[in-house]
């Protein structure tokens, strides 16, 4: 997904505090990407669903906070537009494949 290539981080992250809460919102909004996609093991449909929501939440209050999608996006500086359109295009791409070998 050409949305989340690594991009260098600017000099004013490197090695500091703010690089590591991008690390950890990094990984953090990875895991859910696949637990929506279903390509992380274990994953119940519960656990989609969660992650969907969390992923298409459009609501203000997720908008504030810290840890919701658009903020996580902000703060990789990811377009949450354009991030929702790619993991979206990414599914349906996985669901056309896999009801292609059925």
């Amino acid at each position: 997904m050409k949305y989340f290539a690594h991009r260098p981080h600017p000099e004013k992250f490197r090695n500091s505090p703010d690089d590591s809460i991008r690390k950890m919102m990094a990984s953090m909004m990875l895991a859910i990407v696949q637990e929506y996609l279903g390509t992380s093991p274990h994953t119940s449909a519960e656990d989609q669903e969660s992650a969907r929501a969390w992923i298409f939440d459009d609501t203000p209050a997720s908008s504030n906070y810290v840890f919701g999608f658009k903020s996580v996006c902000t703060i990789l500086d990811l377009c949450p537009i354009r991030t929702r359109r790619a993991i979206q295009e990414r599914k349906q791409e996985s669901e056309n494949a896999s009801a292609e070998i059925l």
